[in-house]
């Protein structure tokens, strides 16, 4: 099964998003016209617990809205993470019991300053007023996984290389890489949740 697309969305978003009867679960957001399964969000811990129900769980707020991250998976660990830090969480959306939560297979502590650079991101993304609304995908269209041969794979690969713990220089990619639109490339991957930027103009491998 292909991995469903990471959007990046404020919490708020989530919140009011419609449940659709889609499989694996996916959640329509009215203003942005998209449907979302997997999110992409950043924001400050101001609650953490061990619940004793077979999840960690803090909770996320970046300022529109709080939302539960539940980790069920062991291998995932929390423990470095303390109320006040800035965490980028890539995951699941879920509703049980008309509460709404994310199940995270990333959690990756950021700087303060990357909330800045977030919202510029979410504001290239949203679509302005005047604009006519995109089309709702079609429930049987998912993103396609990486691919050997493919530009997104080329691209990542590349990253990965050049990566040596802080992330790497876009314009060093665009040097090492010949592919059409890169740029497009490189959003897609940090859409997909592959990588993610760590200032304007670095990206690192997740």
């Amino acid at each position: 099964m292909n991995r469903q697309t990471a959007f990046l969305v404020k919490v708020g978003e989530l919140l009011e998003a419609h449940p659709t009867d889609q499989q694996p679960a996916a959640f329509f957001l009215p203003a942005r016209k998209i449907l979302v399964g997997r999110a992409n969000l950043m924001g400050f811990i101001i609650n953490k617990e061990n619940t004793g129900a077979g999840y960690d769980e803090f909770v996320l707020d970046d300022g529109s809205g709080k939302i539960a991250v539940r980790n069920f998976d062991a291998s995932l660990s929390m423990g470095n993470l303390t109320i006040g830090d800035v965490v980028n969480v890539v995951g699941r959306v879920r509703d049980y019991n008309n509460v709404r939560y994310v199940i995270p297979e990333v959690v990756r502590k950021v700087d303060k300053a990357m909330l800045d650079l977030r919202e510029l991101e979410l504001s290239r993304q949203r679509l302005p007023e005047e604009a006519e609304p995109k089309a709702v995908p079609k429930p049987d269209v998912q993103p396609k996984p990486l691919d050997e041969a493919s530009p997104k794979q080329s691209v990542y690969e590349v990253i990965r290389e050049l990566d040596t713990g802080a992330g790497v220089e876009i314009q060093d990619v665009k040097q090492r890489c010949n592919v059409n639109d890169i740029d497009k490339v490189i959003n897609n991957l940090i859409e997909d949740g592959e990588i993610f930027k760590v200032s304007s103009s670095r990206v690192k491998v997740l």
